[in-house]
């Protein structure tokens, strides 16, 4: 503890100097919700699932250095990850820019669903869909190359280690993405994406995303994802889409809702898909309040309705808080 006070004490003494030039930004984000569930037996508690800061150096114009510490568990899936938080590194690279072309190297952000993250623009209530549901990760070591080739078409490339941002492999294996980007209008998105990394079989991410933003009110995206060889278990693929929308009456009010679906396939030998008890169904819905722009306050339904029958539902009432610093 005293370790991530020292650190987040130099990251403050960091923000003091960013007061006095344009070339330092001090960033932070607290994810935190009371929520309460609606099926029997009851069950309720405050949280504070994500704590974020971050700090970039501008050196000059083409190069900058980036830190991002996550204050919360490596492993959400975990039943301890809501007793312990850890800080540790999500980001810490350096980049450089060059009109149309963009250079990361170190801890980087992966491609495959940064988009729809921003689309979905409520990191702060539920992680997207491939996050979510274990179809990749939202960092790794490695580097990245990303060409705007015109203001409709961009491309990104990557080699990462394939492990995450909280491991370190030395193995030899190797996960490369790439993605393509298409405008055909201002106000369409439409984003491809693919990865592939061999250990004992090759396991393949496909990604399909459509987003569109309708003036200052509306914006709504469209996602299919498929994983073929999950884990590296052969023949065992899973296939998900999720919609989600969100439309802004005014600077402070906005109404926002998700669907999500999960499959799995059925291997040859089993009756019934490989991961059933992982497969279902999931709505997201509810109303956002901001009342300055660092703070958003969400009122939301969320549930998970599984496709097996012997493994209860999940249904929840969420007050969520993000506070951006």
């Amino acid at each position: 503890m005293k370790n991530h006070l020292l650190i987040i004490l130099l990251f403050v003494a960091g923000g003091s100097v960013a007061q006095e030039t344009t070339y330092k930004n001090l960033y932070g984000r607290i994810f935190t919700n009371f929520h309460h569930s609606i099926d029997a037996p009851a069950k309720s508690a405050f949280e504070v699932k994500r704590a974020y800061l971050g700090y970039t150096h501008y050196i000059d114009e083409q190069f900058s250095a980036h830190i991002n510490l996550d204050i919360g568990s490596p492993d959400d899936q975990s039943v301890y990850a809501l007793l312990k938080r850890y800080a540790y590194f999500k980001n810490a690279y350096l980049q450089y820019r060059q009109q149309n072309l963009k250079i990361r190297f170190g801890l980087v952000d992966n491609f495959q669903f940064k988009m729809q993250e921003n689309f979905w623009k409520h990191r702060y209530i539920y992680r997207s869909f491939m996050d979510e549901h274990d179809f990749g990760t939202s960092a790794d070591l490695g580097a990245t190359l990303s060409y705007r080739f015109s203001p409709q078409v961009s491309a990104d490339v990557g080699l990462m280690n394939g492990e995450g941002y909280n491991s370190l492999q030395t193995d030899n294996t190797y996960l490369t993405e790439a993605a393509i980007t298409y405008n055909p209008y201002k106000i369409i998105t439409i984003r491809g994406f693919y990865s592939m990394i061999k250990k004992e079989v090759v396991e393949h991410t496909f990604a399909l995303f459509a987003g569109a933003t309708i003036g200052d009110h509306f914006t709504a995206g469209a996602e299919l994802n498929y994983k073929k060889n999950m884990r590296f278990n052969s023949g065992r693929n899973a296939l998900g889409y999720s919609l989600y929308g969100s439309y802004d009456f005014d600077d402070h009010w906005q109404l926002f809702g998700r669907f999500d679906k999960l499959t799995s396939n059925r291997l040859p030998q089993d009756d019934t898909p490989w991961n059933l008890s992982g497969d279902g169904s999931s709505v997201i819905s509810g109303v956002q309040f901001k009342p300055v722009p660092e703070i958003a306050l969400a009122l939301n339904y969320q549930d998970w309705v599984p496709w097996a029958t012997n493994v209860s539902s999940d249904a929840y009432i969420y007050l969520n808080l993000l506070y951006k610093l």
